[in-house]
């Protein structure tokens, strides 16, 4: 989940009391002037947040420092901190005071410690009436359970590789509480398990769709899709693997609350189904669980497949609930040190659980060298107490510079920014993109083109800049991705206009189009999107693609992945890349950049169309200027200067005369006509004139 729409920022890193960041890594000089690299160590405060249960499951509150004992990596560690938190833990009363005796003052009340809950919605994998009610549960626990310390983020897994964050974490509970209502449970895709558990048939998609106030729904469409449902699942882990990595050195305890049929074993690898390849995404949902544990993250999932049961919980070895994605979530609890809280009919019941659970704890402090390797450390809490249960963090690792990531680590960080609305690692700079399809069979038949500068680009900028291009499916599969590093450096750009050039290669469809420049040192990173809707060419329909505008004069520079060959064998440049895309000569012109169009002037353009009959030889290409205010068409002169034929389509490189007019908005329409069929399309543009 954005791990993930699957959303959070670096801003979750939330100081904790008395935790201290490590500092970052620093170069040194040696003897005779080698520069070497540092990995500074630091000596900080490691803070372990510990709930005590007893057999019955209900907090234990009373003991004291003597009753812990903690080990790092086996070793036991000398506890030199120690806090008791509840929802009220009243200040001790002093006692009656003997003659000549000097009593001490009463101990004050331990302020309560915040909490962060992160309320997780699965919109995929749900069934609408129990998802309600879940949703109601959740409504009324920010209303009622809530205090004014505790943060709480709202999100969504809507089935796209990363999860969707509605809120980030706030104290304001008055935002979350008007995103969960926001969250309509009419408008699902749900992956639909049968409703017998005892019936083995593929999932079935089925679209949703509701008018009316409450929230009801009815299904329109269905069809059996199981290598989809799998797909989806793949999504779901990969979303959960995102955000347990955005929030590993986020201090303190993360109660992460979610609302899921859960997912079962058939599309992941599990029991019977385990067999082969299959049981990838089984190893990978393992994984999760154990990246989610040593992120401090415990899961309180609430089954929202079943509203009928009552509160006694199917038998773990019922062989109905194998059948079911209720595994699944017992797993993820258990895995995590949360707990499983049943059928969504008991929300509000389970709810009041959760907030008792989260209501009362220890938190455990020790001094640890806190060394920038990114090395996992195994944390052991043991109570003195016969019966008692311990939930604590399992581990920790220490933080590591960016350029130190796994190639897995920086992959899940790509997609999360590249897919993200609010991204889990960052909020990374935004800058605009321009994808333009053409009529043309792969490969390189989608152009991306992006105007970039050292001041716009700020901290990213720098020597090793990763230039990544990528093209999504609506499942977030990625079709297409180029990948190159470029220097973004003041003195290597120059004070001309420069642009990112990328040719990748699709069939048409619905896509989102993404590039990522990150910094190679700092992970620093900004993002350019476009999402487009790339129609069928069918027989005996005329097809216009969108133009790119440009402009006479001005240098620019085009950077990119040099890729191809001309006629003579020679490597191709990325100015003769894009020059070949768009038909213009880039020595005279350069696009046309934002703002109003000076009147009068003229205005070139590039762009295609393609013909009804597949003969592209009859297309002739006219252009209209519309004045919004008064309603009038004008034809506007156009003169060819290049033009292309190929694969039943033309592309054109003109001029438009644009006259005297006054200043004001305009429609600009260009019109390809197959004289073929006597049929037309036209692709239009609003315009400022000045």
């Amino acid at each position: 989940m954005k791990r993930a729409a699957i959303l959070l920022s670096i801003s979750l890193l939330v100081s904790f009391p008395q935790m201290k960041r490590g500092t970052s890594p620093a170069s040194a000089q040696e003897p005779g002037g080698r520069l070497t690299l540092q990995h500074q160590t630091t000596v900080s405060l490691k803070l372990i947040q510990v709930v005590v249960t007893d057999s019955r499951g209900n907090p234990i509150t009373d003991l004291g420092e003597q009753d812990f004992t903690v080990l790092d990596n086996g070793e036991e560690k000398k506890i030199t901190e120690f806090e008791k938190h509840t929802l009220s833990v009243p200040a001790s009363e002093a006692p009656a005071a003997k003659p000549g005796e000097v009593v001490r003052p009463p101990r004050p009340a331990t302020p309560f410690l915040g909490r962060k809950f992160f309320l997780l919605f699965d919109s995929v994998f749900v069934h609408v009436n129990g998802y309600r009610i879940a949703r109601d549960a959740v409504l009324r626990f920010i209303e009622s359970d809530l205090k004014p310390e505790d943060e709480v983020a709202v999100l969504t897994f809507t089935g796209r590789g990363s999860l969707r964050v509605h809120v980030s974490p706030t104290k304001d509970h008055a935002a979350a509480l008007a995103s969960v209502r926001s969250l309509i449970p009419g408008n699902l895709m749900n992956l639909v398990a049968p409703q017998d558990p005892g019936d083995d048939e593929d999932f079935g998609m089925t679209i949703t769709g509701s008018s009316d106030s409450r929230g009801g729904s009815h299904a329109i469409a269905a069809s059996p899709i199981a290598s989809d449902a799998r797909l989806v699942a793949g999504n779901f882990i990969w979303s959960m693997r995102s955000l347990a990595q955005s929030l590993r050195y986020m201090p303190g305890k993360k109660h992460l609350i979610l609302c899921s049929n859960g997912i079962r074993g058939k599309n992941i690898g599990r029991g019977e189904y385990a067999y082969g390849r299959n049981t990838d995404l089984s190893r990978d949902y393992s994984d999760m669980c154990k990246e989610l544990a040593a992120s401090n993250i415990s899961i309180y999932p609430i089954n929202t497949a079943d509203t009928t049961i009552g509160l006694k919980e199917i038998s773990q070895t019922d062989s109905k609930e194998s059948k079911t994605g209720i595994p699944f979530l017992r797993e993820m609890a258990s895995s995590t040190g949360g707990r499983f809280l049943g059928a969504a009919r008991n929300a509000r019941e389970l709810m009041e659980r959760v907030h008792t659970l989260t209501g009362a704890y220890y938190v455990i402090g020790y001094p640890i060298s806190e060394t920038w390797d990114g090395r996992y450390h195994r944390v052991q809490v043991k109570v003195r107490r016969p019966g008692a249960e311990v939930d604590a963090q399992p581990g920790y690792f220490n933080p590591k510079p960016f350029s130190d990531y796994s190639e897995l680590e920086k992959k899940i960080d790509l997609v999360d920014l590249a897919l993200a609305e609010k991204p889990l690692s960052q909020e990374p700079v935004r800058f605009m993109v321009r994808a333009l399809p053409e009529a043309a069979d792969p490969p390189d038949n989608l152009h991306m083109l992006a105007e970039v500068s050292c001041t716009g680009l700020g901290d990213v900028a720098g020597e090793r800049i990763e230039f990544v291009s990528l093209i999504f499916d609506p499942l977030d599969r990625i079709v297409d991705l180029r990948r190159t590093e470029l220097d973004l450096t003041p003195g290597t750009l120059g004070t001309n206009r420069a642009f990112l050039y990328s040719a990748l290669s699709a069939a048409p469809g619905n896509y989102r189009c993404r590039i990522v420049l990150r910094n190679l040192e700092s992970g620093r990173a900004a993002v350019a999107g476009s999402d487009i809707t790339w129609p069928h060419h069918e027989p005996g329909r005329v097809l216009i693609f969108a133009p790119l505008f440009f402009i006479s004069g001005g240098e620019t520079r085009y950077l990119g992945t040099p890729a191809g060959k001309d006629a003579h064998g020679n490597p191709l440049t990325v100015p003769d890349q894009v020059a070949g895309a768009f038909l213009f000569d880039p020595k005279r012109f350069s696009p046309c950049p934002e703002g109003p169009i000076k009147s009068p002037s003229s205005l070139f353009a590039s762009l295609q169309g393609a013909a009804a009959s597949g003969d592209a030889s009859k297309l002739k290409l006219s252009a209209t200027l519309t004045d919004e205010s008064a309603g009038t068409e004008t034809p506007i002169p156009l003169a060819i200067i290049a033009e292309r034929e190929g694969n039943g389509a033309k592309t054109f490189f003109v001029r438009l005369d644009i006259p005297e007019l006054e200043w004001g908005a305009y429609v600009l329409s260009l019109i390809v006509n197959d004289g073929l069929r006597g049929l037309s399309s036209r692709v239009m543009k609003i315009i400022s004139i000045e």
